[in-house]
């Protein structure tokens, strides 16, 4: 629950200066479909009895109208009431046939028919009452909605997709394939889910490769997908003896560490940890060293295993486990030593034509070369970047060449050194600070330079060395107010991680809060806040009585951190300084409330 609060809180502030827009919807019913956050409607209520009596008339009057507009009722807090709802009606039969009665045509919407009618609640809960009342003789129907539903609907078709998961009808697997690789990442997620509930076979090669596709959410896939098929059925399959000869042990096996990647991630930040002990991972370190340490065999380990070992070793040791991570760290760095597979990988990226299990693999080996410091890689990944087929991979190129440091004094350049040679050859970074800073977002007169100066700006943050802060600072006075912006939330990241830098760039954090870009001004407020920027606390606190009310609220926040940090007296004798100066009633009310907050807490030790 705190991590999806969490979530929630960022995703509403983004929306907070504009009360005419709300976050989106399609995503936030995500969120409560995948975290089990579900309501319940109690049965005194005079809604609930309304409901009933509803449902019950368009029973007892056979009208599928009838009932579409009892349903229009939000599917996650209904859902238990509507369930004990079906129960208790004794002709079952009749509310299967008004829930999905014969159709005569393939029209996407008509009222008249809760599976195609034109409100998304509708279509969602006569889906999830469906296959409560396990009606799969209305399967076909289901699929023929599923289209529509994506097209006009598309905030129900989570509830479809995973009604058909539930009915068990292997005849709705070619109907779900084809969303397995929707431009969605939501709906790919969906359709990996219900794939995994519907076949619940670890062998299925449509299900593997959607494990083996990258994707926005593919944690939230990893944790459906693993509910379902354990990852350990993926991992044992490479042991058995099978007559097919289709079935690939190996990509079976690697789908499975692919689910440890997946879930690993889950569990370090969109799940509560717990996630990776219900799925049977944390037991995995000693079975995962053994395979690293037996490289040099036939079955030498692939970057995804070395990639799942090094996932699972970051989750173990932020959780107290450090014996076990301790295990696996020592295998990978073995295993690196005796072999070059990540090198050979790189080799992948030639082709633009690649399987699901080869992007995987050299998604993997990009990674695994950050992540284990590989200076010797360096220079494959920056001539990776010239290659056609790096364009979907850029961005996972150059956080990997941030992370690449300098191991020996004759060292060749670093990450780092790679990465500033990227910007200065995609843009003139004195040339975009001479031009009058913008309030506005700028038309690029080529857009591919600049936005690889925006990535490259973005990785720089996962850096730590002098040249990369530097260059940073100079481009927090870009006269484009997205390079502006990402240039400081790399100098926040830099300073989050390594303290001793920000004295080096405190300036322009202090300087940015005057930026005629109010994106700018809230980052630059943050920035104050999270780094403990006491010499920035008199500009943040004129901040409070900002016109947005984003940034306001920020600054108010920032003024609590920094007194929560260290600086408790400071604070309250600047607060008690700017209420002496006056000011209007509204300004005067927050300042006092966060004065008295920080009064009756004390600092932190």
């Amino acid at each position: 629950m705190s991590v999806f609060l969490k979530v929630m809180k960022k995703l509403s502030s983004a929306f907070r200066e504009k009360p005419t827009l709300k976050p989106d919807d399609f995503e936030l019913e995500h969120f409560l479909f995948y975290h089990g956050l579900v309501g319940t409607s109690p049965e005194g209520q005079r809604k609930f009895k309304d409901v009933r009596a509803d449902i019950r008339f368009a029973v007892e009057s056979k009208s599928s109208a009838q009932l579409a507009i009892a349903l229009k009722l939000l599917p996650l807090h209904w859902e238990e009431k509507l369930k004990s709802i079906a129960d208790e009606i004794k002709d079952k039969e009749v509310l299967i046939e008004i829930l999905a009665p014969e159709r005569l045509g393939d029209t996407e919407t008509n009222n008249n028919f809760p599976l195609f009618h034109e409100h998304w609640k509708v279509r969602a809960n006569a889906a999830k009452m469906l296959a409560h009342l396990k009606a799969t003789t209305k399967v076909e129907e289901l699929v023929n909605s599923l289209p529509g539903t994506r097209e006009n609907t598309k905030m129900a078709f989570c509830h479809l997709v995973y009604a058909l998961g539930r009915l068990g009808e292997k005849s709705a697997l070619e109907a779900i394939e084809p969303f397995l690789v929707d431009e969605d990442p939501w709906i790919q997620v969906d359709a990996a889910g219900a794939r995994a509930q519907l076949c619940a076979d670890p062998t299925d090669k449509p299900l593997q490769d959607a494990i083996f596709r990258s994707g926005k959410f593919f944690d939230y896939a990893a944790v459906q997908i693993s509910k379902v098929i354990p990852v350990q059925s993926f991992l044992e399959k490479t042991g058995e003896t099978d007559p097919d000869p289709e079935i690939d042990k190996n990509e079976i096996r690697q789908a499975g560490m692919r689910l440890v990647t997946g879930v690993c991630q889950a569990g370090s930040g969109s799940f509560p940890s717990e996630v990776v002990i219900e799925r049977g991972l944390d037991d995995l370190s000693r079975e995962l060293a053994d395979e690293l340490s037996q490289s040099d065999t036939a079955n030498s380990a692939s970057p995804i295993s070395l990639r799942a070992a090094l996932d699972l070793a970051d989750w173990l040791s932020n959780n107290g486990r450090s014996p076990h991570a301790a295990i696996l760290e020592k295998a990978a760095e073995s295993y690196i030593k005796a072999t070059t597979s990540l090198g050979d990988s790189l080799g992948l990226i030639e082709s633009q034509n690649r399987s699901p299990f080869e992007s995987a693999t050299l998604e993997a080996a990009i990674y695994c070369a950050g992540r284990l410091n590989q200076t010797e890689l360096a220079p494959a990944l920056y001539k990776a970047l010239k290659k056609p087929g790096s364009a979907s991979i850029k961005d996972e190129i150059l956080e990997a060449l941030s992370k690449i440091g300098s191991q020996t004094e004759d060292c060749q350049k670093t990450g780092a050194d790679i990465l500033l040679e990227l910007a200065k050859t995609a843009v003139d970074l004195e040339e975009r600070t001479e031009i009058s800073p913008s309030a506005q977002p700028v038309i690029e007169e080529e857009e591919e330079p600049a936005r690889l100066y925006f990535r490259v700006l973005k990785a720089l943050g996962k850096t730590a060395q002098p040249e990369a802060v530097a260059y940073l600072v100079t481009a927090t006075s870009d006269h484009a107010p997205d390079k502006r912006n990402r240039a400081l939330k790399s100098l926040i990241e830099i300073g989050d991680n390594k303290a001793e830098h920000i004295a080096a760039f405190k300036n322009s954090l202090i300087e940015r809060m005057s930026d005629l870009s109010a994106e700018v001004r809230t980052t630059a407020v943050d920035g104050i806040g999270r780094l403990g920027v006491l010499e920035g606390a008199d500009r943040v606190l004129e901040l409070t009585a900002a016109r947005e009310v984003s940034l306001a609220n920020k600054a108010l926040e920032t003024l609590s951190d920094l007194a929560m940090n260290g600086n408790r007296d400071a604070i309250i004798e600047k607060l008690k300084t700017k209420l002496k100066s006056g000011g209007n009633q509204y300004h005067r009310e927050k300042l006092n409330k966060l004065l008295e907050n920080i009064e009756k807490h004390q600092a932190k030790p």
